[in-house]
């Protein structure tokens, strides 16, 4: 993530504290001998991938997934020493990286694992993972045919099969008969899988939905993503770990001014002010990432109170109404995702007004937001649930 080297007024804040206290509370949920595997991808939700990787390390992620070999690298030249995996295939030139940088891949085919095998060091023995559809049908190849890839395996010399991995498709809606379905299905391959292999394997199907909702997808690991970071997958996803958002997006106030009955605000004319009123510029738009969706619709904690957004979001603005917001000013803080008061905006409200999931908020900041890290003190116990 970017520092807030010259005090722009709109930035992101990461509670470190709170990922740490994350991490603490689902690592307590698992059994003794289940791996924790951090899901740092995508900068890590927009939280940033080192400094959150750092924390997760400290309070209990045993390794970390990604989905780019550019982000594994990342870690490494950061100084994360855990294991990174790679969670999807990659193409075969890109196979000397996984040496390199010592990473672990996830392979659907032949191709690349071949490649790997030939460009590696006779001294030299490297994990890696098959990706197995068992009805994401995304990557990987059906649970039979993932065993003629696992028995190929064990002819290349200079490989070891650490595991195999599928993915959920629906382990967070509330209905629980596909998960269950394709925890069968991997439960079965696997039986076979561990006949023919002489060595331990790692399994792993549970994302944060699996870990909520199906305890016996627990396996060897989980692969925790959104939940480290604060949110639940979904509204009908179980409350078993107790987890808390890290992340803040805040501004302030850069203009107010005073709007009489039949003026517009913005682009479009979309707004039309039906009696006098006070309206506050914030210097953020979605050009920083914030959603265009959220025009005449969102809303913004400014005193601790909310205030609507009016008009359209522009790139780089928008307005909001502070008519009966009698004392807010120029500079006063506005925060458009986190607490303030005792209000609280999340990432899933937003996600919701604009039809689609808290994934995509987060992941979704724009690199012109900089990002400043504080670290308040947690309990290294995970809290209880109720």
């Amino acid at each position: 993530m970017r520092p807030n080297h010259h005090n722009r007024p709109s930035y992101i804040e990461i509670d470190l504290g709170v990922i740490a206290q994350n991490t603490c509370n689902i690592k307590e949920k698992l059994p003794a001998g289940v791996a924790l595997q951090a899901v740092v991808k995508a900068d890590g939700y927009g939280h940033g991938a080192i400094e959150v990787a750092r924390v997760m390390a400290e309070n209990g992620a045993n390794c970390f997934g990604v989905a780019l070999v550019e982000e594994a690298i990342q870690l490494r030249e950061a100084g994360i020493h855990l294991p990174i995996i790679v969670l999807y295939p990659e193409p075969p030139d890109r196979a000397h990286l996984f040496t390199q940088y010592h990473l672990i891949p996830t392979i659907s085919d032949l191709r690349f694992a071949k490649q790997l095998d030939e460009i590696t060091a006779d001294n030299e023995k490297i994990d890696i993972f098959i990706k197995v559809n068992t009805g994401m049908s995304r990557y990987g190849p059906n649970p039979d045919e993932a065993l003629i890839l696992a028995n190929e395996i064990r002819t290349l010399r200079h490989l070891k099969l650490a595991g195999v991995s599928t993915n959920f498709s629906s382990s967070d809606n509330g209905d629980p008969s596909f998960s269950i379905e394709q925890l069968r299905r991997f439960s079965a391959m696997g039986r076979e899988l561990r006949e023919m292999i002489p060595h331990k394997l790692i399994m792993s199907i549970a994302n944060s939905g699996g870990v909520l909702n199906f305890e016996d997808s627990y396996f060897d690991m989980v692969r925790a993503g959104l939940l480290l970071y604060g949110y639940y997958p979904s509204k009908e996803s179980k409350r078993i770990v107790s987890v808390k958002p890290a992340l803040k997006l805040l501004s302030h106030i850069l203009y107010v001014r005073e709007l009489i009955t039949g003026e517009s605000v913005g682009y479009g004319m979309s707004f039309v002010a039906t009696h006098d009123m006070r309206i506050a510029t914030i210097p953020i738009g979605y050009g920083d990432g914030y959603p265009r969706a959220l025009s005449n619709r969102g809303k913004v904690l400014i005193g601790g109170r909310r205030a609507p957004i009016v008009g359209r979001v522009c790139m780089d603005a928008l307005m909001v109404d502070i008519t009966s917001h009698t004392n807010a000013g120029v500079g006063d803080e506005a925060v458009l995702i986190g607490p303030q008061g005792g209000e609280f905006i999340g990432a899933d409200e937003i996600a919701e007004l604009c039809g689609t999931i808290p994934w995509e908020i987060t992941c979704g900041l724009g690199p012109r937001l900089p990002a400043t890290y504080i670290h308040k003190h947690v309990e290294k116990k995970a809290i209880g649930v109720k």
